[in-house]
C-alpha cells in the first residue's frame, strides 16, 4: 500500500513496479486538484471489500469509511454516501429522509447502468445524480471511500462531498455526536397543514423576493449550519420567514435544514430561547453546539412591539408581514448563517 500525508497528492506507483493509475483515477484526480480539495490518493494491491478492512488497512476508525450505494426513491435513483460507523442503512429512516414512501437498494446490474461504475468502487464524487451525506463524515478531517477502480482509495475533507456533489439532503448525525436529528425536510414541510394553510403560504412566497445583496452573502459563506426550524405552516410569520429559507436552499443545495413542528416541542423551545413561540430556528455547528437563535421576528420588530399597545401593535405586526422589516429579517438570517454580524444600515 502506498501512502502519503500530503494534501492533493496520489501516490502512484512507480514505473514498472504496479499497474498504472487508470483514467478514471487520473480524471478524479484532476477534478479534486481544480477544485483545491484537500486530498490524497491510495493504491492497495487488493480491492477493499468493507469499512472494517478500510478501517484496519488505513488505521482509521470504521466511522471515517464513506461507502458510496445507489438507491432508488420510489424508482428514482440516488447516491447516498454513507459512514462505516453506522453499520447497514436504515431504509425506512432514508425514506423518511428523503420525505418519499419507500426507498430501496438498488440492484448491481441498475447501479452501474445509472452510474457507470460497479458497486463497491463508486467514487465519492462528483455525482450528477442526486446524493444524499451522512452528517457522521463531518467529524473527521478527512474520509475514505471509492474512486470509481476498486484498487484506489480516495481520502478526501468531507466538506468536498458537500461541494463537489448534487447534494439534496443529509442524514443526521446520531445523539452525542451529531446535529439536527429527525425533523422533516423541507419539502416535506411543505406538504403538511391542511389545502388553506398551503394556500396561505403560497401568498406569501408569491410576493417574498428574498434581495440580491442576501444572496451574495449566502453564497460567499463558508460551510453552512444546520438549522432547527421550528414552525408550523399555518403561522403567518412562518410564512414570512420560511421563503428567505427555501431561497438559502435554492442556493446552496448541500445545505441541512430539519423542520420540527411547535406542539410537542414547547419545553424545547423553551430550553432554547426561553419562549415557546415559532418560528424559532435554531443555528447547530457539526459538533450540534448551538449557535445563533432567531425568535419570531427580527429583533427590532420585537423593541418594536415591547414599547406598543392596541391598534398600533396590529399595526407593527401587519406592516411587518407586508414586508415593511425585510432588510433586518434577511441581516438576522445572514449572522444566523454566517455566524458573522452584518453591516447595520
Amino acid at each position: 500500500m502506498s501512502a502519503t500525508n500530503v494534501p492533493g497528492e496520489a501516490r502512484f506507483p512507480r514505473k514498472g513496479a504496479d499497474p498504472v493509475p487508470s483514467e478514471t483515477v487520473r480524471r478524479l484526480e484532476g477534478i479534486l486538484r481544480e477544485a483545491g480539495a484537500d486530498f490524497v490518493l491510495f493504491y492497495r494491491q487488493i480491492p477493499t471489500r468493507s469499512a472494517a478492512e478500510g478501517a484496519a488497512a488505513f488505521r482509521i476508525e470504521p466511522g471515517q469509511t464513506a461507502p458510496a450505494l445507489v438507491l432508488e426513491a420510489e424508482g428514482r435513483p440516488l447516491v447516498w454516501i454513507a459512514s462505516g460507523g453506522r453499520g447497514r442503512l436504515d431504509l425506512e429512516e432514508a425514506a423518511r429522509i428523503l420525505g418519499v414512501s419507500s426507498v430501496r437498494l438498488a440492484s448491481p446490474g441498475r447501479a452501474k447502468e445509472v452510474t457507470g461504475f460497479v458497486v463497491g468502487s463508486l467514487p465519492l464524487l462528483p455525482h450528477d445524480l442526486p446524493c444524499v451525506v451522512d452528517e457522521e463524515l463531518l467529524r473527521y478531517p478527512r474520509v475514505y471511500g471509492g474512486t470509481g477502480d476498486p484498487l484506489w482509495t480516495l481520502a478526501v475533507a468531507p466538506e468536498a462531498l458537500l461541494r463537489l456533489n448534487r447534494v439534496v439532503a443529509r442524514h443526521p448525525a446520531r445523539e452525542g455526536g451529531g446535529t439536527v436529528e429527525q425533523g422533516l425536510p423541507l419539502e416535506a414541510y411543505l406538504a403538511t397543514g391542511t389545502e388553506e394553510d398551503r394556500a396561505l403560504y403560497r401568498g406569501f412566497r408569491e410576493r417574498i423576493r428574498a434581495s440580491e445583496a442576501f444572496r451574495e452573502r449566502v453564497l460567499r459563506a463558508g460551510i453552512l449550519p444546520d438549522l432547527e426550524v421550528y414552525a408550523e405552516l399555518f403561522c403567518p410569520d412562518c410564512a414570512v420567514l420560511v421563503p428567505y429559507l427555501e431561497e438559502v436552499a435554492a442556493w446552496r443545495p448541500e445545505a441541512s435544514l430539519r423542520f420540527f413542528p411547535r406542539e410537542g416541542n414547547e419545553e424545547r423551545l423553551c430550553a432554547l430561547s426561553g419562549e415557546a413561540r415559532i418560528p424559532t430556528v435554531v443555528a447547530r455547528g457539526r459538533g450540534g453546539s448551538r449557535g445563533e437563535v432567531f425568535l419570531e421576528r427580527p429583533r427590532v420588530v420585537r423593541e418594536l412591539l415591547a414599547a406598543a399597545s392596541g391598534e398600533e401593535t396590529l399595526r407593527i405586526v401587519s406592516v411587518y408581514r407586508n414586508g415593511a422589516f425585510a432588510t433586518a429579517l434577511e441581516e438576522e438570517l445572514g449572522d444566523l448563517l454566517t455566524g458573522e454580524k452584518g453591516e447595520r444600515g
